[in-house]
């Protein structure tokens, strides 16, 4: 297991489309790796509901937003052959499935927070972490693929 993460669950996010119909997200430990976690409030139970992941190392999801229930994006980053790559994750009210995102420089990419303003108009950012410096990294769905939008670093 990498990094620092007990081994158990996690819940990093929660996003509502009505009060019978919420997600949260965030990782648990499968006994060799940490996984995506979505869970779906139907107004009386929490239901897990199967999400991918990309390879065998580390995935997690950290951030959720919600304009529809068939219209829900979840965020975060998987290890891929040992580097951090961003993960973007779109459920259509069937499945959820991996959607292709952006990934900056040489070093690790990571996306942590998600906000839906319509199907064309969704942002969503963190960083990414190269030799020890961290740079903004923020993206955008413009209802076809996310793009990098360039963003001031202090």
């Amino acid at each position: 297991m990498g990094g620092a993460y007990p081994q158990g669950t996690l819940l990093w996010s929660v996003a509502a489309v009505t009060s019978n119909d919420a997600w949260a997200v965030g990782q648990y430990y499968d006994g060799t790796a940490i996984r995506t976690l979505t869970i779906h409030w139907d107004g009386t139970r929490w239901t897990q509901i199967p999400s991918p992941n990309v390879g065998s190392g580390e995935n997690q999801l950290r951030g959720v937003a919600a304009l529809a229930s068939n219209d829900v994006w979840a965020v975060g980053w998987s290890n891929v052959a040992g580097a951090y790559r961003t993960l973007v994750e779109h459920w259509d009210g069937t499945a959820w499935s991996v959607v292709q995102s952006q990934n900056v420089g040489t070093g690790d990419n990571y996306l942590k927070g998600v906000a839906v303003i319509s199907p064309s108009d969704i942002w969503a950012g963190a960083y990414e972490a190269s030799a020890g410096v961290y740079q903004t990294l923020i993206q955008h769905w413009d209802g076809a693929s996310w793009s990098v939008v360039p963003s001031p670093n202090a």
